[in-house]
């Protein structure tokens, strides 16, 4: 049977399968989803756990072995595999020793497998439908940005944790892409505020003290303008040895967004409909409105040339110091130019 990862929990307030296999390239919800099974079947009488590491040169043969071995301490036993696909397939042993698993699954053992992504044709595979009638199939996604507010909502009521909508968007922009990181600001907020309403402001406190290392804050600085936290930021990152190449990365993505966006302004389109279809998240409109009322859109070109010319510094391609470069170029979006660009070398 397959699942969807939100149907876990209530299947698992019933009878357990034999065999659970959970796929996907998602790390937090692939972990706690592992965890949840792992934690109920121990509280259900699965006392012995023995651990699997299958890789490119695992013998197979070692899995009908842990099978077939009488428990030493416990008459149930979880297997635990954990799969390291080799090019994102499985190979012919695997498969084979899988479907014969399957096929006559041990009635006091339950095998938990985990595995990265899968492809859709190993989904349709012998082994693959063969797990799916004698166990449990989950698949783990990305969040999707439009679900990711109701994910942080849901997650901050488990912890106890009140937060305003205006808060519960913007660490749903701050986490996309990370939800290790922003299960940990939740939790954080947590021990900070405990039950009480937690609003923007508090939220926004919280996290610039704790992530102000993280390129994404040098980003919405630059947006505002606010030169000083600017390189404050900067001088933090370097500190902490982020790689020059996802600074630049990251600002220069914005960069791109606020030049075309700034092109369409030009042609007489509303700010609002632009917002609407970059998909920029109300708590981040405020600073890219300031950004394309600071500046014409011609600018926006300017810091597009000036951020390849330290993508060359970077690449040792031109002279220059990286972290000097970065610093003028992130000035130079917040309204602060110290010279021109081509003086800097002359």
């Amino acid at each position: 049977m397959q699942l969807r990862l939100h149907q876990l929990a209530s299947h698992l307030a019933g009878k357990l399968a034999p065999i659970y296999l959970v796929s996907g390239d998602e790390p937090l919800q692939l972990r706690e989803a592992l965890d949840h099974i792992r934690a109920t079947a121990r509280a259900t009488g699965f006392t012995e756990r023995t651990a699997i590491q299958a890789d490119a040169s695992f013998d197979w043969g070692l899995l009908e072995y842990s099978a077939d071995s009488l428990s030493l301490f416990a008459e149930k036993r979880v297997l635990d595999l954990t799969i390291t696909l080799a090019g994102g397939k499985i190979g012919e042993a695997a498969a084979r020793a899988l479907a014969n698993y399957a096929a006559r699954p041990h009635p006091d053992h339950m095998l938990i497998m985990n595995t990265g992504k899968l492809e859709a044709h190993t989904k349709k595979s012998h082994w693959y439908r063969q797990v799916q009638t004698a166990g449990i199939t989950v698949e783990v996604w990305p969040i999707p940005a439009h679900s990711l507010p109701a994910w942080v909502r849901e997650r901050a009521q488990r912890l106890g944790l009140r937060l305003t909508d205006a808060a519960t968007l913007f660490l749903a922009e701050r986490g996309e892409g990370n939800l290790f990181a922003l299960a940990q600001e939740l939790e954080k907020l947590y021990l900070l505020h405990g039950p009480a309403i937690v609003d923007i402001d508090q939220v926004f406190c919280a996290v610039a003290d704790s992530a102000r290392f993280q390129p994404f804050d040098l980003v919405d600085s630059t947006l505002l303008g606010d030169a000083p936290r600017t390189v404050r930021i900067l001088r933090g990152l370097q500190e902490e040895d982020i790689a020059p190449q996802l600074v630049l990365g990251a600002l220069a993505w914005e960069v791109r967004a606020l030049a075309r966006m700034g092109r369409r302004l030009d042609r007489g389109e509303r700010l609002e409909q632009l917002l609407n279809a970059e998909r920029v998240w109300r708590p981040r409109r405020h600073a890219l409105q300031k950004a394309l009322d600071r500046h014409r859109p011609a600018h926006w070109l300017d810091v597009m040339a000036a951020a390849a010319e330290v993508d060359r510094t970077i690449k040792g391609l031109a002279p220059g110091n990286v972290w000097d470069e970065l610093q003028r170029l992130c000035l130079l979006i917040c309204g602060v130019r110290i010279f021109p660009y081509n003086d800097v070398r002359a």
